[in-house]
């Protein structure tokens, strides 16, 4: 992909991003779209099952708002990486690293 196309992708993935969080109460961390705009992977904390009951409706809404030649497939995925730092976190305090950093110079 050349510049102008990469910055073409970066908007209609941002747009896309920003419509579902305003269509949905879900916490949406982030999209990646594939490079022919055929699929775009919505990566959430909560709500999958919600989400997968409203993508036709949800793919519809982009379609009114977002201009394209082709409107995505969504797909939802559950995005475990903010649970599994958090899990880190706790588990390092827990054996005491990393519980204050001005101790730990």
């Amino acid at each position: 992909m050349n510049s102008k196309s990469n910055n073409h992708h970066a908007r209609i993935s941002s747009d896309i991003m920003r419509l579902l969080r305003q269509l949905t109460d879900v916490n949406i961390t982030r999209v990646e779209l594939t490079a022919d705009f055929s699929e775009c992977k919505v990566y959430v904390e909560n709500g999958l099952a919600e989400l997968e009951k409203a993508a036709g409706y949800l793919r519809t809404e982009i379609a009114k708002s977002i201009k394209m030649k082709q409107t995505p497939k969504l797909r939802f995925i559950l995005d475990k990486g903010i649970k599994n730092a958090a899990r880190v976190d706790e588990l390092l305090k827990i054996i005491g690293v990393g519980a204050d950093p001005v101790s730990a110079q």
